[in-house]
């Protein structure tokens, strides 16, 4: 049956007749259909190999039963809140989708007495709390049935719902083929198997979410809202499996990663309008990094005295880079007691206090310090004092090792179509990922493929590397220039450079250092000292006036 259908608001549906390219495409569409349904069925596959119009019956047939096999799965095209299609999901759900019965012949189960149902959704309502929609595969459900999945119990039963649009009505229990609406089984997800048995029941399926693509930091509008906010991020997650939520420590920020700018743009305004809650949106923080390219042996000395104890303490410190990845390491090498061995420990947390903020206002890594020498008092050393001549000795030494600022720089792995190539390679080396032509072809691919290598179906496979700071906006970039049949297939790996010129968005130091971009070289110089940028209340460091702390070419 071939028809089409122009959907109008307000008023019912006409059938219109295909025309010029239209009916081209219309054709085209059908026999991939076709050919999709000849997979499964040799008399159809002879059909259209002898040119022979198959049987409007026989189409029918092969996709009821293909579809309640489990091969096919059709889409169908529509809008609820104008019931466009709806009529035609209805029918196809009533003739042509698997009873009970045949599902669970399918899945390889027996029927017995226990209720057996698997959730397809969650979501939750101003009064009635959460709802979890399942469908009744074994039993029968009723009000009071308590359910249980192999990890937890789900919990009980709290009322049967029948759904109508937005509204929901309460109704008596529910038998085998039936979908309806449990309430307050808390302890239930999206795409869980409950059972009422004493033993649980293996999961029949399971949904897994795409890898997200896109990011927006989020925050409660006043600062009143803040345990509301993280409440309703709860809920959207138990709703929407595909969003991920992230707590930035660093940047002390909530970050949701979603799948697109219209899957984020849907989760704020259920923030906002269902769960009650205002809200603000930015781009999230760029975590950036420093390291050093030289090292230095510096001392770090406090030495305190206003009456009565003091505070004394001297350290040596042997600072020197580390390759990349290392992280950070400490070592001692004292002799003769010139430091207590029970103060050494303090040292080591005062280092590691001054790395969380280095002279360009960021954690400093790759990089390794000794403790080689250094003096105490008696009386008034102590833990504190130590601490403090570590840090000191480290935040005066870190701006004479050549301190470079290192970006996150995220591999990823795009499939496209063979004519949308060039354009992806342009898009990416927008985003100051590296020139493909100088990268070797073994090294370019995690999966076994280089840039531009066949990933079949006239697709290819690109492995680029792009800047994060530079990455704002990439996802939407992405669909437009390969028409919206771009794909990212897995989760970027993620690697360090040194930065060669800074994002638009770059934190810029306040006061006298600035960002100096010349070419590829920026150049900080101080009159006075600089402030960690986004940090309050940093402490003031002290930099040599006359001495710029130059980048070199990476």
């Amino acid at each position: 049956m071939e028809r089409a259908y122009v959907y109008k608001e307000h008023a019912p549906s006409e059938i219109i007749e295909l025309k010029g390219d239209e009916l081209n495409r219309e054709k085209d569409a059908r026999f991939t259909m076709l050919e999709t349904l000849a997979d499964h069925d040799d008399e159809l596959m002879e059909q259209l190999l002898e040119d022979i119009p198959p049987p409007r019956d026989k189409i029918f047939d092969d996709l009821t039963k293909e579809l309640r096999d489990g091969l096919v799965c059709p889409v169908l095209v529509g809008t609820a809140t104008r019931t466009n299609g709806v009529l035609r999901l209805m029918k196809a759900l009533r003739h042509e989708a698997p009873t009970a019965e045949k599902t669970l012949k399918r899945l390889g189960l027996k029927a017995g007495p226990d209720p057996l149902v698997n959730v397809i959704k969650t979501f939750h309502t101003a009064h009635g709390g959460k709802m979890s929609v399942v469908r009744v595969l074994n039993g029968q459900v009723g009000d009071g049935t308590t359910f249980v999945t192999p990890e937890r119990d789900a919990g009980r039963v709290a009322g049967v719902f029948r759904l109508m649009g937005p509204a929901s009505e309460k109704r008596g229990p529910a038998q085998a083929g039936e979908t309806v609406a449990l309430g307050k089984l808390d302890h239930a997800n999206t795409g869980d198997t409950l059972t009422a048995g004493k033993q649980a029941h293996p999961p029949l399926a399971r949904v897994t979410a795409l890898a997200p693509v896109l990011a927006i930091a989020v925050a409660a509008k006043e600062r009143k809202d803040d345990v509301k906010l993280g409440q309703a991020l709860t809920r959207l997650l138990e709703e929407d499996p595909s969003l991920t939520v992230i707590h930035n420590p660093e940047a002390h920020e909530v970050v949701m990663w979603g799948q697109g700018e219209m899957h984020l743009r849907v989760a704020t305004e259920r923030l906002a309008d269902r769960f009650s809650v205002p809200i603000v949106t930015r781009k999230p923080t760029v975590g950036y990094r420093e390291t050093i390219k030289k090292g230095i042996v510096q001392r770090g000395r406090h030495k305190k005295q206003s009456g009565g104890h003091g505070q004394f303490g001297d350290v040596v410190l042997d600072i020197k880079p580390l390759p990349r990845g290392s992280g950070f390491v400490f070592t001692e090498e004292i002799k003769g007691g010139v430091v207590p061995r029970n103060y050494i420990p303090s040292v080591e947390e005062g280092v590691i206090d001054a790395l969380k903020h280095g002279p360009l206002g960021f954690p400093v890594v790759d990089i390794a310090v000794k403790l080689i020498d250094g003096s105490y008092h008696t009386v008034d050393s102590s833990d504190m004092a130590f601490r403090i001549a570590g840090r000191i000795g480290v935040v005066e030494g870190l701006p004479q090792c050549t301190p470079v600022l290192l970006e996150p720089i995220h591999q990823v792995e795009i499939v496209c179509p063979s004519e949308a190539t060039a354009k992806m390679n342009a898009l990416m080396a927008g985003r100051r990922g590296p020139d493909p032509r100088l990268r070797h072809p073994r090294r370019l691919g995690r999966l076994g493929c280089g840039a531009g290598a066949d990933a079949g179906g006239g697709n290819r496979r690109l492995d680029r590397g792009s800047a994060l700071g530079h990455r704002r906006g990439w996802q939407l970039h992405l669909q437009v220039r390969s028409h919206g049949r771009a794909d990212r297939p897995q989760p970027p790996s993620r690697s360090w450079r040194p930065v060669r010129r800074p994002p638009p968005d770059f934190p810029r130091l306040r006061g006298p250092p600035v960002w100096r971009p010349a070419g590829l070289a920026a150049t900080f110089r101080s009159a006075g000292g600089l402030r960690a940028p986004g940090v309050p209340g940093a402490e003031r460091l002290r930099l040599p006036p006359t001495r710029p702390i130059r980048y070199p070419h990476p």
